[in-house]
């Protein structure tokens, strides 16, 4: 599509790179990325069914804590949840954040292998 942007100033939502805008941190990732868990949020919100809102650059902005949601996109990425164990509170609002987008959180059987 023609456009009067420069490419690199120009997001890309149609194509797998995706440019996110996460409570004013920004990211960059691919849709296959995101939709790894089908029938998480994230999978539904970038299967291509919704209208995503997006920032005043056009990245698609979603309203959460965008330093939670590093570990989130770190886990999507690798499938498995890399937290250290000697802060609780960090590990508890990770554990909310993925419970909020609807991604397998360990549980205590399976959580010495989770890096959580």
């Amino acid at each position: 599509l023609p456009t009067n942007q420069p490419s690199h100033q120009r997001p890309v939502h149609g194509g797998d790179v995706v440019l996110l805008n996460v409570g004013g941190v920004r990211f960059c990732t691919s849709r296959s990325t995101l939709t790894k868990y089908r029938d998480s949020m994230l999978g539904a919100m970038f299967s291509g069914q919704f209208a995503l809102k997006t920032d005043g650059n056009g990245r698609i902005f979603i309203d959460r804590d965008g330093e939670l949601f590093g570990p989130v996109l770190s886990f999507l990425r690798t499938g498995r949840w890399a937290l250290p164990p000697e802060l609780p509170l960090l590990v508890e609002r990770v554990r909310h954040e993925a419970d909020y987008f609807g991604l397998p959180w360990p549980t205590e059987g399976t959580r010495s292998g989770s890096s959580v």
